[in-house]
């Protein structure tokens, strides 16, 4: 699912980048690499460079769609009215995805707790996995269903 929407975010950077609206205009340099501002406000803006590699602004002000890529962060992305959607692949966490109203989809993937997802209004659809709880998740409002898998408990489902 993260997959789905990760490749439907690809897709609205090319539709962006075909050029809609009025305003279209791209700057070059030493520092930032590519740089992009479209439409009212910031409209599109793209930095590529070592530090954050790839950074996209779109929409009123200058959230819209924002995302940057490199060493440290990794892929960021905004869209939509707040932060709609938003991603984030680093060392630490692998990758975190913030989609909706509030944190909408949250995941997050790496040493440590591996794959952890929230969805929904709160919290939603929490899951946890990697060394020590293994898998966890949490589902509907409050906790929903939970279940924590790994060595000494093995697999636990709390529904309710």
């Amino acid at each position: 699912a993260v997959d789905t929407q990760w490749a439907e975010g690809q897709a609205v950077d090319r539709q962006r980048a075909e050029g809609r609206g009025a305003e279209h205009t791209a700057g070059r340099r030493s520092g930032s690499g590519y740089t992009v501002g479209r439409g009212s406000g910031s409209g599109y803006t793209a930095g590529r460079g070592s530090g954050s590699g790839y950074t996209v602004g779109r929409g009123s002000g200058s959230s819209g769609y924002t995302a940057s890529r490199g060493s440290s962060s990794g892929y960021t992305a905004g869209r939509g009215s707040g932060s709609g959607y938003t991603a984030g692949r680093r060392s630490g966490s692998g990758y975190t995805v913030g989609r909706g109203s509030g944190s909408g989809y949250t995941a997050g993937r790496g040493s440590g707790s591996g794959y952890t997802a929230g969805r929904g209004s709160g919290s939603g659809y929490t899951v946890g996995r990697g060394s020590g709880s293994g898998y966890t998740e949490g589902r509907g409002s409050g906790s929903g269903y939970t279940a924590g898998r790994g060595a000494g408990s093995g697999y636990t489902v709390g529904r309710g």
